[in-house]
């Protein structure tokens, strides 16, 4: 057991070097400094596997540090459960895969809840409706919030203000039914 107790530390590890590494890149764009490199010499060729993946790209947004770091997760978690009980199921990796990948899309989704909320009270309390927030957030909002308002609400010109309260209830919801959801299945693969 102690041979998985020091994969589980060095997958634990590869990953927050991984975090590391997509920090830097997105916060800093000037010369790389000798650790920095050493860092994405570490992780780039880890990475470059996802990227290669037609599915590591939606539109502009390249998701390889997201699979990269589900896919560690995931081997962790198994190595934990292995090391736990001194054994594993298939239908204990399959409820493993299912609950990191709830944990992505619920991170994910989350995200979007915050910066919805945000966005709500900032039409609700700004009088200057344009600035930079607001100019980032309702190219994606403003035919999101529609689109999900539209499937309660008939009227068409319903206002944005409306569709962003309707799109944030939703939300709620289906994280929380989710999440309920994911842990009984989670559970009852776990008993299989």
């Amino acid at each position: 057991m102690k041979l998985l107790e020091v994969l589980a530390f060095i997958f634990s590890l590869y990953t927050m070097l991984i975090i590391v590494d997509i920090i830097l890149k997105w916060i800093y764009t000037g010369p790389k400094g000798r650790g920095t490199r050493m860092i994405s010499q570490l992780t780039d060729p880890f990475l470059n596997f996802f990227r290669r993946l037609r599915i590591s790209r939606i539109g502009y947004i390249d998701i390889s540090p997201l699979l990269a770091v589900l896919t560690l997760s995931i081997i962790n978690q198994i190595l934990g459960r292995i090391r736990e009980m001194g054994n594993i199921t298939f239908w204990a990796i399959i409820a493993i895969i299912i609950s990191s990948i709830w944990n992505v899309i619920m991170t994910l989704l989350l995200a979007v809840l915050v910066v919805a909320v945000v966005r709500y009270l900032f039409l609700m309390f700004t009088t200057n409706k344009m600035n930079s927030f607001a100019n980032a957030c309702d190219p994606f909002f403003i035919p999101l919030s529609s689109r999900v308002a539209s499937f309660f609400i008939k009227n068409a010109s319903s206002s944005y203000q409306l569709n962003l309260i309707i799109s944030i209830i939703v939300l709620t919801v289906f994280l929380t039914a989710g999440s309920f959801g994911i842990t009984w299945l989670t559970n009852l693969l776990l008993g299989l």
